[in-house]
């Protein structure tokens, strides 16, 4: 009778062969070394796709807080404007002097020192940043 013969279990298990404990080893170690890359790898990609989202303000845009205040110096190259601002509750701020940076130097044109301004700003990484400035009503 002719077919497919059974595999040889000397391939699998071999007690006699000297090299069996090491080639037991090897395989036990590359399996551990595997789980503990996968172990690793999925709290590290949660981590980064928090840390991403954080950074880009995509999953959750940061809130909005406006203010009202008086423009003390503006350089619209650097999109930097010196705002002596009144009191801002939403972010338990008291009067202060601050200069923030412009989302888009283009908010800054034709504004200039003395300007009373309404502005709106926004935390974008460390800072806040100016996302819309208006002359004050």
């Amino acid at each position: 009778m002719t077919g497919a013969r059974a595999p040889d279990a000397r391939l699998f298990f071999n007690p006699f062969n000297p090299n069996h404990e090491r080639t037991i080893m090897k395989t036990l170690l590359l399996a551990l070394l595997s789980a503990a890359a996968v172990a690793l790898a999925a709290p590290a990609s949660i981590t980064l796709a928090q840390t991403d989202h954080a950074g880009h303000h995509d999953a959750q845009p940061e809130s909005t807080h406006t203010g009202i205040g008086v423009v003390r110096f503006v350089d619209v190259p650097t999109a930097e404007i010196d705002i002596a601002h009144e009191p801002m509750p939403s972010l338990k701020w008291p009067a202060m002097r601050m200069t923030f940076k412009a989302h888009d130097a283009a908010l800054l044109q034709g504004l200039k020192t003395g300007d009373k301004v309404e502005f709106d700003i926004v935390k974008m990484g460390n800072e806040y940043h100016i996302t819309r400035i208006a002359p004050a009503r």
